[in-house]
């Protein structure tokens, strides 16, 4: 969470790349630019982020760089992912997801699959598109969609196949077991979504149990690895780096929902208790705190304090905005539309529905 430690050495890493290159344009430069735009993007600074892709992309076009590009593509999605048109953010998955199988990019790879299940989960309309992707081609495509046909719902067939292949991706890669086990973790992350989309909440939260569980096995392999790494240096299989914290903050809030349900404040409030202290992530990633909102605007409609749960749900419409945020603020708008029709404000409920 310390953006200003994160630019500072990256700053520092350009200052080395420049002394130690005859050149600005050199084969490392382009990679610490996106890391930089990384950096923003995960601290919310969108247009800063998309000032520096546009650099990179300019420069590794000029180049030739085709592995660089890919993961310039990559990254433009994730910052595509806070506008609305989903068919831009789908084009920019089928180049990433070409890309980065020509190259054997397996790490790469597998998260654009990841993110292509994700897509596809949250704009179904997107399936006539879906079967142009290499994945799909070579399985035989969507199946039986008609023709021409675009689905409103997301088809269960079709988002497994899009986990397990990137599932496959991840293991099958030779790179580091903390890259192994990142990738792992996201297609546990992206199960749960799917199994809590279709309605099985047990498999939701089996499967966030699971993600947990490879956090936590190897974040504890990643602290001996960094107590041994001096008396073997030079082995391969000693991991010394923990996975990030989001993944494993998104499976804790995911089943702090699934306790609230039941009706288990003891248990959703000691969940989210250990994200926040546990697992903490950036102040730009707002998914504990929409977690926590969402839990307390349910918890205050079911003891019928609408008072209460007005303001979360216009805290919710205030995290999540239109432009930025659509299925969110769709959800928070919703939340707020119940809550007028508790209070018998009918009117506004309508307002709300048709905004």
């Amino acid at each position: 969470g310390d953006y200003l430690g994160a630019v500072d050495k990256l700053h520092q890493y350009f200052d080395h790349i420049l002394v130690q290159q005859s050149t600005p344009s050199s084969t490392l430069l382009p990679y610490a630019t996106l890391n930089l735009a990384a950096v923003h993007l995960r601290f919310g600074h969108i247009d800063e982020a998309l000032e520096l892709v546009r650099e990179v992309t300019e420069n590794v076009q000029r180049r030739k760089d085709d592995v660089c590009l890919a993961r310039t593509l990559s990254l433009l999605y994730r910052l595509s992912e806070h506008r609305c048109d989903s068919s831009y953010q789908f084009q920019l998955l089928q180049q990433t997801l070409s890309r980065s199988l020509s190259l054997c990019l397996s790490n790469l790879s597998s998260q654009t699959l990841m993110d292509s299940a994700k897509h596809y989960l949250l704009h179904p309309r997107d399936s006539s598109d879906l079967a142009s992707l290499p994945i799909m081609e070579s399985d035989g495509g969507l199946g039986s969609s008609a023709p021409g046909e675009a689905n409103a719902i997301a088809r269960p067939d079709a988002v497994w196949r899009l986990i397990n292949a990137a599932m496959s991706a991840a293991t099958s890669t030779g790179d580091s077991p903390t890259s192994s086990a990142l990738l792992t973790s996201q297609a546990h992350v992206a199960s749960s979504s799917t199994w809590a989309i279709y309605g099985n909440k047990t498999m939701s939260d089996l499967t966030s149990r699971l993600q947990l569980d490879v956090q936590r096995n190897h974040n504890s392999h990643a602290i001996s690895g960094a107590l041994n790494a001096d008396a073997a240096p030079n082995a391969s299989f000693v991991t010394t780096t923990r996975l990030p914290t989001t993944d494993a903050n998104s499976s804790l809030c995911a089943l702090a929902k699934s306790m609230a349900e039941m009706g288990k404040d003891r248990d959703t409030f000691g969940l989210l208790l250990e994200a926040y202290e546990n697992y903490p992530v950036s102040p730009a990633n707002a998914d504990w705190i929409r977690a926590t909102r969402q839990i307390l605007q349910d918890l205050a409609l079911r003891r019928e304090d609408l008072e209460a749960a007005e303001i979360q749900a216009i805290q919710l419409c205030a995290l999540s905005p239109l432009n930025l945020d659509l299925h969110h603020h769709i959800d928070a708008l919703y939340r707020l539309c119940v809550v007028m029709v508790h209070k018998k404000s009918y009117t506004r409920a309508n307002t709300l529905v048709q905004s």
